[in-house]
């Protein structure tokens, strides 16, 4: 095997430099901003800063509900807080499952074609993950109201 590297000529050699000093990634913050969101999907797994400021009303009429009930229990604010994300989370995945299931029922107007299986794919981890956040807000509530796992 050659381990040699291939010899460029000086011209190249300086042009690769000159391009490669034009481009350091973002400088401004709303363009680092942009591009810490390149690799995001859906969504569903980043931290929420606060989820009864930008929920639906009935998620701000939970966590109304809930800091109530929190009042006067010891580490009663860190289960509303957790139960508020997952029911958050919950939230979101319920919707991308919903239009999941619109586009299935086009597909099927449609008379097929296209890729079904990535579909399908899709809308089973969206179940999954409305399963893991339906478990994540019940026992964050069962915590809060000291209810014991069934």
């Amino acid at each position: 095997m050659n381990r040699n590297p291939v010899r460029r000529s000086p011209a190249a050699a300086k042009a690769s430099r000159r391009n490669g000093a034009n481009s350091k990634g973002p400088r401004s913050i709303a363009g680092k901003a942009r591009s810490s969101q390149n690799a995001r999907k859906h969504g569903l797994f980043g931290h929420r800063e606060s989820v009864a400021r930008e929920g639906s009303p009935d998620l701000r009429h939970l966590a109304e509900v809930l800091e109530e009930l929190a009042r006067g229990c010891v580490g009663g604010h860190q289960d509303v807080e957790r139960a508020l994300e997952a029911a958050g989370k919950l939230e979101d995945v319920t919707v991308i499952v919903g239009s999941l299931g619109v586009t299935l029922d086009a597909w099927l107007v449609a008379g097929g074609g296209g890729e079904l299986d990535d579909l399908l794919v899709e809308l089973m981890r969206m179940r999954r993950y409305q399963r893991r956040f339906r478990g994540q807000r019940d026992r964050a509530l069962r915590a809060l109201l000291k209810v014991p796992d069934l």
